[in-house]
């Protein structure tokens, strides 16, 4: 006679039904930053600079901040990167609640992306041009002039670290942080699909 094997499918139909649960996590310029206008003078909208930016067009060069930065940063095998799969697993699998994944993985992506901004796309974005060179250099030489004649006048605390900092941005200028708008109309939304 055959015994009647029991099993508790609790934790199972926990996973199965966070499973079910149909979450997109979304990066970039999204929502009303997205429309907002960034030139003046041209009329020309983040989303729609971004996506010069991210494609290339015929007059500019590509220089991807969010799909190139996160592929690079996913790609590289890191101890942050083997971090976030290790929680991925454990949201899924021990907590059920992949929407949680989903924020933490939002936040780590604007990181990601910061970091791109911050290091020219990981060294891999095309130089300036020498004509847009020049006048980030003018721009990037008034501001230190200027922060060095204040701290000199006592107007505001000398700050040797600060100096050193725009004397950099003299020599090496990031690329796509003019302004900052676009960098900063960045964001990320995890969202319940119908």
């Amino acid at each position: 006679m055959a015994k009647a094997v029991k099993a508790n499918t609790d934790n199972l139909d926990k996973l199965i039904k966070a499973l079910k649960q149909d979450y997109t996590l979304r990066v970039g310029i999204i929502g009303s930053k997205a429309t907002a206008v960034q030139h003046e003078e041209s009329s020309l909208t983040n989303a729609e600079i971004g996506t010069f930016h991210e494609f290339g067009t015929s007059k500019m060069a590509r220089r991807s901040f969010l799909e190139d930065s996160l592929k690079f940063k996913i790609s590289s095998d890191d101890a942050e990167w083997r971090n976030i799969k290790k929680d991925a697993w454990k949201q899924m699998f021990n907590k059920f609640k992949p929407q949680e994944f989903l924020q933490d993985l939002g936040a780590k992506c604007l990181l990601y992306i910061e970091e791109g901004f911050e290091t020219n796309g990981f060294g891999m974005w095309k130089p300036l041009s020498e004509s847009l060179f020049s006048k980030r250099l003018e721009k990037a030489m008034k501001a230190y002039n200027r922060a060095e004649r204040s701290m000199e006048r006592d107007v505001t605390k000398y700050d040797k670290q600060k100096l050193n900092n725009l004397f950099d941005e003299v020599q090496n200028p990031r690329i796509l942080t003019d302004t900052g708008k676009m960098r900063h109309s960045i964001s990320f939304k995890v969202f319940k699909n119908k």
